[in-house]
């Protein structure tokens, strides 16, 4: 009976033995499971993890490289168009300011979609100045055109003025010599007085008493009636006019400077021909050089005739 219960006893002992042995298997089995998944799932976490940071890297350089291109096209754009970016100094300014400030979310800790969000702004402020200067180009464009056709015009029409004014001072001096005294057949001589003051013509210096000057005032229809004055400048033969007087008496105005004369003419023209003689006798204290004397005549209009006088 003992025995019995003995075997019985055993029998149990190792029941619960085998039981015990299959329960550490199955624990076993099930922590290498867990630790298998735990593995797998570490695994594939990390490899999630890995692709994460290599796709924000791939992101980074993505907005980088764009900030880069926008800022590339940006200053592109502003050397193209050189001066008319001053009119937009302040909204150049804003680019800037946005393009430093996702430079600087780059460099740190950030997040895609305000990155994304910085840069659509900054695109779409780029764009608006691309459009602005565009637009102001097109203008400035049309108004240096439009200026071009101003100053072509304005040149044709100087030129016109130009032509006119010069036509209308070529018909004036044709008009001005057409109306000016018409003083002709000019001849002077020598004269000697003699006993009981008869003259005799003579081409001796030394016996020249005074000058003989006859002229022909002619026709014109042209020229102005009324007083007239004509002015005889003697010049002898070194040049110098010979005159009464070296003051201003014996002088006129032409061409905005005073000219000497030797003896002058007034007379009352009435647009009719006459013939004249005058006469201007020499210093009586000074004997006359011998050569060419000149003898002009002038109106305050200008020169109108001229002869000579050789005396030896």
């Amino acid at each position: 009976m003992a025995q019995q219960q003995n075997a019985q006893g055993n029998q149990e002992e190792q029941k619960q033995k085998k039981r015990t042995n299959r329960l550490w298997i199955i624990l076993f089995i099930v922590a290498l499971a867990l630790f298998i998944v735990s593995g797998i799932l570490y695994l594939n976490t990390s490899s999630e993890v890995t692709k994460l940071k290599e796709d924000k890297q791939q992101q980074k350089v993505y907005f980088e490289q764009e900030l880069d291109s926008l800022m590339t096209e940006h200053k592109e754009v502003k050397t193209e168009y050189n001066t008319l970016t001053d009119s937009l100094k302040k909204k150049d300014s804003i680019i800037k300011e946005n393009a430093k400030q996702i430079d600087e979310l780059l460099g740190t800790k950030w997040k895609y979609q305000k990155v994304q969000k910085k840069l659509s702004k900054l695109r779409d402020i780029a764009q608006g100045y691309l459009q602005q200067i565009d637009s102001l180009y097109r203008v400035n464009k049309e108004l240096k055109a439009e200026n071009k056709e101003i100053k072509t015009k304005f040149r044709k029409e100087q030129q016109m003025t130009q032509e006119l004014t010069r036509e209308k001072e070529e018909l004036n001096e044709k008009v001005n010599k057409a109306a000016q005294l018409d003083v002709h057949n000019i001849e002077a001589n020598g004269i000697k007085i003699t006993w009981f003051n008869n003259e005799k013509e003579t081409d001796k210096a030394r016996r020249t008493d005074k000058f003989n000057i006859c002229f022909t005032v002619g026709e014109n229809e042209l020229t102005e009636k009324g007083e007239k004055v004509l002015y005889f400048r003697i010049a002898m033969p070194s040049g110098k006019i010979m005159t009464p007087s070296k003051g201003s008496a014996y002088t006129f105005e032409y061409d905005e400077q005073k000219m000497q004369y030797t003896i002058d003419y007034d007379f009352d023209y009435d647009g009719e021909s006459f013939r004249e003689c005058i006469e201007w006798k020499t210093p009586e204290d000074k004997d006359l050089p011998e050569g060419q004397y000149t003898v002009d005549v002038y109106s305050k209009n200008g020169k109108l005739s001229q002869t000579y006088v050789d005396l030896r």
